[in-house]
């Protein structure tokens, strides 16, 4: 396989993570689903923790898709070998879960458990 063609496969979660962050953190789905946007228990809660969870967690994908990009790209030139990829590609699958993790921490701290905000004087 060529580099190109690594890079190119190396790219699709990074990427994935700049699109999808983009689209969140102006908001997501309009209307709380069950079919696409950050679907957990708290976050649908009520319209103010939807809205909150994809913004949040939107801003933050979007961040580490530009990081692990540059990330990804340098291990691939750095090791240059087609076995580093199930490597790299699990290090990203890592790193796409730590948002989802902060922004459970946040809505937490945000809202009450039936979705109040939290008096935070």
């Amino acid at each position: 396989m060529e580099l190109w063609q690594i890079i190119i496969i190396i790219l699709i979660i990074p990427l994935s993570m700049i699109v999808f962050g983009f689209y969140m953190k102006r908001g997501g789905p309009k209307k709380i689903n069950w079919w696409i946007g950050y679907r957990t228990r708290m976050s649908k809660k009520n319209k103010d923790t939807w809205t909150f969870a994809h913004v949040y967690c939107g801003k933050i994908w979007f961040l580490f898709g530009f990081v692990l990009s540059i990330l990804s790209i340098g291990a691939v030139i750095l090791f240059e070998y087609e076995s580093s990829l199930i490597w790299i590609a699990l290090a990203q699958l890592l790193v796409l879960m730590i948002p989802l993790i902060l922004t459970e921490i946040a809505l937490r701290k945000k809202f009450d458990k039936n979705g109040e905000p939290r008096d935070n004087n």
